[in-house]
């Protein structure tokens, strides 16, 4: 092989190789930012739900909160007036009696089953 020929494959080649290198540092910093942004998509995420974790504690908080305050005014109206806290219960019982009995004759099913007993026996089934 000739020399010029050699210095010509020789050049060749260094320009192949600087290609190559060119091109994978190209694509080493198109996956270096791509990573980058799946980093900050992941972060965004991440604060996203604990901003909404933090959010529904809060809530859920308050409905503890709202349901304690409900129990002690349940509370503090039963001590003040037992009789009619007593009526109201009864009238509400009767109301709810009545309206399963309606809902199941529209069903057409009974709404106690009957008892049935064991023949020999007392105790009902």
């Amino acid at each position: 092989m000739s020399p010029i020929s050699a210095a010509k494959t020789l050049a060749t080649a260094e320009r192949a190789i600087s290609d190559v290198a060119a091109d994978i540092s190209r694509r080493a910093s198109a996956v270096s930012d791509q990573a980058w942004a799946l980093g900050e998509a992941a972060n965004a995420a991440v604060d996203d739900s604990m901003r909404a974790t933090k959010r529904a504690f809060t809530i859920a908080n308050r409905r503890m909160q709202d349901a304690a305050d409900l129990r002690d005014d349940v509370v503090y109206r039963v001590k003040r007036s037992p009789l009619t806290s007593v009526g109201l219960a009864f009238g509400v019982g009767i109301l709810a009696g009545v309206a399963t009995s309606v809902v199941s004759r529209r069903s057409g099913r009974p709404a106690v089953r009957p008892v049935r007993s064991v023949p020999g026996t007392a105790k009902p089934v």
